[in-house]
């Protein structure tokens, strides 16, 4: 029985009867009273429920990060995008994963690390076995992937970039340090470009534009399971010195990247991370 009903053929108390006050309804009879809540019980209320909105708030947030470092969700590729089990399985306290490469932390003539053929390409065996994987699980779902470029040499890399060089300068006619200034985003020069490690691959999707394939889509959702993250993604210009490039993809072992997902951190930014904790 309620007590604030104020009636009770036990204890005798006279009928109730309804009365209206201050927008509510109620009972009141000889011996029950009804009493507003207090200024302060009101005020716990609330901070009790801005508290419950913030808790569910937070658990939302967790549930969408989740999801997106998961690659739930929709990409319309025209294609099933079933997600393969594999994991890549590798040391990620490996130092070569995390190596950074660029103008101000340039590799040496000399420096040649191990590697292993795929496909006509050499490539760090420590990212061969996740890169046959994620060729073998995209052709079994119809789409076109394979490597365009992967390990470069300190020689080709230079030969490279003065061919660039060159026919920059005599297509544009600009200066030297114009030219300089405009490949090294594009094209970097020996000693300053990830491909010397092996563990930088180009992909590409038969003749069809890369951006506009399936295999684009695909990789941007799937990668991350084989350890591969974009290098360098739209937007992430300020932060490698880099033109954003959507077939640059770079091998850092899958708990490393996962880890850069989940932050939203480009290598270099993760790198330094580390370095600082």
């Amino acid at each position: 029985m309620n007590p604030m009903s104020g009636y009770s053929k036990k204890r005798g108390l006279g009928k109730r009867r309804r009365y209206k006050s201050s927008g509510y309804s109620s009972y009141r009879s000889s011996g029950y009273s009804v009493r507003r809540t207090s200024a302060r019980t009101r005020t716990d209320s609330v901070v009790g429920l801005k508290i419950a909105r913030i808790a569910v708030l937070v658990l939302l947030a967790a549930v969408v990060v989740t999801t997106i470092v998961l690659g739930i969700g929709s990409v319309k590729t025209g294609e099933p995008l079933e997600h393969s089990s594999y994991v890549a399985v590798t040391d990620d306290n490996n130092e070569e994963l995390l190596r950074v490469v660029n103008k101000t932390n340039p590799l040496e003539r000399d420096y040649v690390p191990e590697l292993v053929e795929l496909d006509g390409y050499q490539i760090s065996p420590l990212a061969a076995d996740s890169l046959k994987k994620l060729l073998s699980d995209a052709e079994s779902l119809g789409i076109k992937l394979s490597v365009g470029s992967a390990y470069v040499s300190y020689d080709d890399q230079d030969k490279l970039y003065k061919q660039e060089y060159e026919e920059y300068i005599k297509e544009n006619g600009v200066s030297e340090v114009k030219a300089q200034s405009v490949l090294e985003a594009l094209t970097p020069q020996a000693g300053r470009s990830e491909s010397q490690t092996g563990l930088l691959v180009y992909f590409k999707s038969g003749k069809t534009e890369f951006k506009s394939s399936k295999a684009h889509p695909w990789l941007l959702r799937n990668a991350m399971k084989y350890g591969f993250i974009p290098r360098y993604p739209r937007g992430s210009q300020p932060k490698t010195s880099m033109h954003p490039n959507s077939k640059a993809y770079r091998f850092v072992g899958y708990e490393n990247a996962r880890l850069m997902n989940l932050l939203g951190k480009t290598l270099d930014e993760y790198s330094s991370y580390l370095k600082s904790r």
